[in-house]
């Protein structure tokens, strides 16, 4: 049986047919529940939409932290910088606002966001990146400059 074929016998079937089985997989769905992967999600969409603190219409908390992350990333600060930030705004903030206490747990979110990284190291000189076959090396295969 071709692929036409398969086409033509998913054409003629009648649409309760094509119905059950997806009111099957649905039922298979519901009773074996979310997996792994789908808690994951749901819990970053209800986070997600959690306001920074009771009250606060203009940030959730998950944006707090991106943004956050986003000026140390600009402004080139240390985890030991934001650190800081974050014990100030723990200060200045309603008891009731919830956001990172610190880097690590910041860099947790992102990552749970798909937004985490990989650092990359390079030639002092620019050229070249310390990558793929080039990842262990001590030095620069061009310049010969100390990694």
């Amino acid at each position: 049986m071709g692929p036409e074929r398969e086409v033509e016998d998913l054409e003629h079937d009648e649409p309760s047919n094509m119905n059950n089985g997806i009111q099957e997989l649905l039922h298979d769905a519901l009773r074996e529940g979310p997996n792994e992967e789908a808690k994951k999600f749901l819990y970053l969409i209800e986070e997600g939409q959690q306001d920074l603190y009771s009250g606060c219409k203009k940030m959730s908390r998950h944006a707090f932290t991106i943004r956050l992350y986003i000026y140390k990333c600009n402004h080139k600060l240390l985890d030991v910088a934001i650190a800081g930030l974050l014990e100030f705004f723990k200060e200045v903030l309603p008891n009731d606002a919830i956001f990172p206490t610190s880097t690590y747990e910041a860099k947790k979110v992102l990552k749970l966001l798909g937004l985490d990284y990989k650092k990359i190291y390079a030639c002092l000189n620019d050229y070249m990146l310390y990558w793929t076959e080039h990842t262990n090396a001590t030095s620069c295969h061009v310049c010969g400059t100390s990694r």
